[in-house]
């Protein structure tokens, strides 16, 4: 028996994909459900929802801050240098650091100069990096300085460059923008190219990579973006809509959840993504009570740290 929720729920949907709604359903070539009014691509994507959400605050990094602009302004002339740097359609390209805004705006970069954005595992040890890249061998891997160190006795003839993502992000890009020609001129990119390659677990064996299409990647987040604009239109008509949308990010970008509903997803509904170096119960707290975070995801454990920790009564009755 469908709950009261479960209705509006419904009706809501109806409405969100229906004649005149916000959403376009259709399908592809071959006959799946796609958006058909939204970006196929990510280029695409990352322009049109940098645009629309210009000059909201895209992403918090300790002391600094970015907009939705700042990222495709930065993004754009990083791809230009990927491109002049030797970068070709269809080549891969690795990432390795933990989250930052570097991360973020070398993921933008690679698809928009038409690589393939490979995200590496930061928690690998070397023997583990070392069978991933002789799987997907790129053409260059962007690491911060511990990757780095772990990834260049094993990397082979990929090349890499260090980046100090401690830094500002003007700094921290440098090593890749000195010297480049950021008039480069970009590819054109179609929906069925491949976009991305992350990683199995390797519980059950060695971990695989598994390779993605722009099709693919922007369809998966337009189908959690679906679900988040149904449920703003029930608070809506309930007035109790949320006054401003921020995520605090804990868990990694290389995965699957911390790249598709938390990161792409946060540039189709303009939420500012909170970013820590490290997880920590009393600073993730903290930034909930300074950021006013009005979105969480981590594992269980994470939110049973944050609701054994000391400070938690207070910070969680003053959100």
């Amino acid at each position: 028996m469908p709950s009261e929720l479960d209705l509006k729920f419904d009706d809501m949907l109806a409405r969100v994909i229906g004649p005149g709604g916000r959403l376009i359903i259709g399908e592809d070539e071959q006959g799946r459900a796609i958006v058909t009014n939204f970006p196929a691509t990510l280029p695409t994507f990352f322009r049109t929802f940098c645009a629309l959400n210009a000059q909201a605050e895209a992403i918090v990094a300790g002391d600094e801050r970015l907009s939705f602009a700042d990222l495709d302004l930065w993004s754009e002339r990083l791809a230009h240098a990927l491109v002049s740097r030797g970068i070709q359609k269809g080549d891969r390209v690795g990432i390795a650091m933990r989250n930052c805004p570097a991360w973020v705006v070398s993921y933008m970069a690679i698809a928009k100069a038409g690589g393939i954005a490979t995200l590496l595992n930061g928690w690998w040890q070397p023997h583990e990096m070392e069978h991933a890249l002789d799987m997907v061998r790129p053409k260059l891997i962007i690491a911060d300085v511990p990757r780095a160190k772990k990834i260049e006795k094993v990397c082979g003839s990929c090349a890499l460059v260090t980046l100090a993502i401690d830094e500002h992000l003007d700094r921290a890009l440098a090593p890749l923008l000195e010297g480049a020609d950021l008039e480069a001129p970009l590819p054109e990119i179609a929906a069925e190219d491949d976009a991305t390659i992350l990683f199995t677990s390797g519980s059950t064996g060695e971990s695989k990579g598994a390779l993605s299409t722009h099709l693919a990647v922007t369809t998966g987040v337009y189908a959690y973006a679906t679900g988040l604009i149904v449920l703003l239109g029930i608070m809506t008509e309930e007035n109790r809509a949320p006054s401003s949308k921020r995520t605090l990010i804990n868990v990694p970008l290389f995965h699957v959840t911390g790249e598709v509903p938390v990161m792409l997803n946060s540039f189709v509904i303009s939420r500012t993504m909170v970013m820590m170096p490290k997880w920590d119960a009393g600073e993730a707290l903290r930034l909930i009570e300074k950021e006013s975070i009005t979105y969480f995801v981590g594992v269980p454990t994470m939110s049973l740290e944050l609701m054994n920790h000391p400070t938690a009564a207070s910070t969680i009755c003053r959100r």
